[in-house]
């Protein structure tokens, strides 16, 4: 009989050991399921900013083009672009000139900050803007400069 009571004992032990790992591991899995939900939050306010930012760069540039390029036609009849750097430069003081490829979406001024990285995060207002940025600059490789062109988002 006693053998018999030391069993139960044992069975209620075990018991009791597998009702705490399993409230330690409820209790794991609920933190870890909550960091993973702060984690999703985070990143989509993140995403959020940054797709707001874009519209308004690209907003911002399609006013910008409007303002300060003039189309004349040639007497060929090809439509002939000239930017105004006078109104460009009472926008922005910073703008040294203009960058334009043809076949593909870069149209945009070229500004020069205080420093490589004044204008990697602000727009043309000199406002804060994580939306899309290029990046030009000169960089020294094998002793040659180099002109340097990203498009960080693309």
């Amino acid at each position: 009989m006693a053998k018999h009571m030391a069993g139960r004992e044992k069975v209620k032990m075990t018991r009791k050991k597998n009702k705490t790992t399993k409230t330690k591991q409820s209790v794991r899995n609920k933190i870890l399921f909550l960091i993973c939900i702060l984690v999703f939050l985070y990143s989509l306010s993140q995403l959020t900013i940054w797709l707001t930012s874009n519209i308004k760069m690209k907003n911002q540039k399609e006013t910008l083009e409007k303002e300060v390029i003039i189309k004349e036609k040639t007497e060929t009849g090809e439509v002939d672009k000239k930017i105004d750097f006078k109104k460009l430069t009472e926008i922005n003081s910073d703008v040294v000139g203009w960058i334009e490829i043809p076949n593909t979406n870069i149209n945009y001024p070229i500004l020069q900050g205080k420093d490589n990285e004044y204008y990697l995060k602000k727009d043309l207002d000199q406002k804060y803007n994580s939306g899309r940025f290029y990046f030009y600059g000169l960089s020294k490789r094998f002793g040659f400069y180099r002109l340097q062109y990203r498009d960080i988002w693309s």
